[in-house]
């Protein structure tokens, strides 16, 4: 549905955030990189390309490093990295696909670092990061501190500019705000 209307508004080039888990707990990060929804992928991805978005940029299974989602990686760093790379061959496989894939943590400060699911650089095309100005440290009341804080914390700004740098990949902010 979603194609068709942006399709029909004349829109050439797509985001899609794709989420690699149900909301609701009923799967897991092993049993997606087992193959388990392989057809969905595979079937999102030949849509994309029969309604004119072979080119369309995905992002997978965003704020990763965080513990909000179900896809969160820390519950098994090495199923979601096995289960992205599974996505990411299933997508490209389609005929006609020229899919750019978006890995994208979120800013700030996590207990889970996110460069332990990076899932190497045949994998990604671009390093992405969601950015919202704000802090929840009590600490940070000045519009300065919370600069400094968006550039500095451990998946701060720095941090995204120089991991990019260092995997010769452009970055991205599909999620921001102030």
């Amino acid at each position: 549905w979603s194609m068709s209307c942006w399709s029909s508004a004349g829109v050439k080039k797509i985001t899609y955030s794709v989420p690699m888990l149900p909301e609701d707990g009923s799967a897991t990060l092993a049993q997606g990189a087992a193959g388990k929804f392989d057809s969905v992928f595979r079937n999102f991805a030949t849509r994309l390309v029969e309604r004119g978005y072979p080119t369309a940029v995905i992002r997978i299974g965003w704020e990763f490093n965080g513990e909000w989602y179900s896809w969160a990686a820390s519950k098994d760093p090495q199923s979601w990295i096995a289960y992205w790379r599974r996505i990411v061959n299933i997508m490209r496989a389609v005929p006609g696909a020229q899919f750019k894939f978006d890995w994208c943590p979120g800013n700030g400060w996590t207990s889970f670092l996110a460069e332990n699911a990076y899932p190497g650089d045949a994998y990604v095309d671009i390093i992405g990061m969601d950015v919202y100005n704000q802090s929840w440290n009590a600490n940070v009341v000045t519009p300065e501190q919370r600069w400094n804080e968006q550039l500095n914390q451990r998946h701060g700004l720095k941090w995204h500019a120089q991991f990019a740098a260092a995997h010769g990949k452009p970055i991205s902010f599909p999620e921001w705000g102030t």
